[in-house]
């Protein structure tokens, strides 16, 4: 290859080698973070995750263990015996093997792989729980975002009545009601937004560490949430699907197959050590041929009574866990529905909202209040309205979403479409 290929060949491998490494790691680049990319990226960054991982694959090596096979044993004896004048030799070699532990072999990797069934389905549930704190926590810094805007965004308005009353005040052409009104609502707005701005600091900081991003990253970034399309919900279907397939109900009814697979073989374990092999062997006195060995433990006492006695206390457990998880699973998906179907219908005034017509109204207040057809008291009830509307409609909004994901957490199902 000459010089001239090189030269064209290794920038252009240099440049996809770093293309290719770049769509390997997960990075906020984009303006606007949509609320599934931020849950990919704290599924994909995550140290609970690994956590949730290095569990699994401690269940999946003991899995590999139970599935290994014993190993065969070899044994060599040699004797050299004399008396009066006489000597005598033998010598044998043997190979045995504990060919009874083969019968308890598939209950011991029964038990492994429904540990690894528990611990997959513990992952799967906590995996869930993360996902609704990372949508949770969406919701909420982008509801604390836009009525921290709204507030911001009319705190101008007030100001400039300020300087209204004050020349008003000057000709006497205000009452004192008027003042103190105006006082009072400009000192709430601030306070207002004094404690919006701290919630939201709050609200921000959390997103950010769930997110392993820097906060002032995350300010960069606009939040924007999905419509979800309105579905019809089957309560009893829902029920029987979850209390059949939820993560949680699976992983305690695989640990407890697992003990009963367990108990299988422990009651006679013991005669995992019975051993039959064979070999052959040679005398001095030219008798030689093979052999048979038989090797086995004197039961005399129960080693794993104590152990069996407590797998069936924790079998016990296990079986009063389910009943009441499964009570609670009942009861949330109840509450979940039941939520979700009271917000949407209190959210049909709301929602979507509609910001037109909520600024044709501010400015319709803002004309009336310089024509004189309102007093100060009616506009500033006009402000007061207008921003109160805002963060209603920015709560519901907020409200509707979490309901539905609530609900889609309780199910562990994806119910709701979206559109971004």
């Amino acid at each position: 290859m000459n010089l001239r290929r090189h030269i064209v060949i290794y920038p252009l491998l240099c440049i996809t080698l770093f293309t290719f490494a770049r769509a390997q790691t997960p990075r906020i680049t984009a303006s606007t973070l949509h609320i599934d990319e931020a849950v990919e990226i704290v599924l994909t960054r995550s140290a609970e995750r690994s956590i949730l991982d290095a569990h699994l694959a401690r269940q999946q090596a003991i899995r590999l263990t139970a599935g290994i096979l014993p190993n065969p044993s070899i044994g060599y004896t040699h004797e050299e015996l004399s008396g009066t004048g006489s000597r005598y030799a033998e010598w044998s070699a043997t190979v045995d093997y504990p060919l009874l532990s083969l019968l308890f072999r598939g209950s011991r990797t029964e038990a492994a792989d429904m540990n690894v069934r528990a611990a997959v389905a513990q992952n799967a549930r906590a995996i869930a729980d993360l996902m609704y704190e990372v949508r949770e926590q969406y919701l909420d810094t982008w509801k604390l975002r836009n009525v921290h805007q709204t507030l911001v965004d009319i705190q101008p308005r007030i100001r400039s009545l300020e300087e209204v009353v004050s020349a008003r005040q000057e000709e006497g052409d205000i009452s004192s009601y008027e003042r103190h009104r105006l006082h009072t609502e400009l000192t709430t707005l601030q306070w207002r937004v004094t404690t919006m701005e701290r919630d939201l600091h709050t609200a921000e900081a959390r997103l950010a560490a769930l997110l392993s991003i820097p906060l002032d990253s995350l300010r960069q970034i606009q939040l924007h949430l999905p419509v979800l399309e309105k579905i019809d919900l089957d309560l009893p279907m829902l029920v029987d699907i979850t209390i059949k397939n939820r993560s949680d109900l699976v992983s305690l009814r695989a640990q407890r197959a697992a003990l009963e697979h367990e108990n299988r073989w422990l009651g006679k374990s013991w005669l995992e050590d019975f051993r039959i092999g064979g070999g052959y062997k040679h005398q001095s006195d030219t008798y030689s041929g093979p052999v048979l060995t038989l090797s086995t433990p004197i039961p005399l006492f129960e080693r794993k009574q104590g152990l069996r006695a407590e797998n069936e206390a924790v079998q016990s457990m296990l079986d009063a866990n389910t009943r009441i998880l499964e009570r609670k699973v009942v009861a949330e998906i109840h509450n979940a529905v039941s939520a979700y179907e009271q917000i949407i219908g209190q959210a049909a005034a709301f929602y979507p909202p509609n910001q037109l017509g909520e600024s044709d109204l501010l400015a319709t207040a803002s004309e009336a209040y310089r024509e004189g057809e309102f007093s100060l008291v009616e506009y500033l009830d006009a402000l007061t309205a207008h921003t109160d509307g805002r963060e209603l409609n920015h709560t519901v909004r907020a409200a509707v979403l979490t309901a539905a994901f609530r609900l889609e957490l309780a199910v562990e199902r994806n119910l709701f479409s979206k559109q971004q």
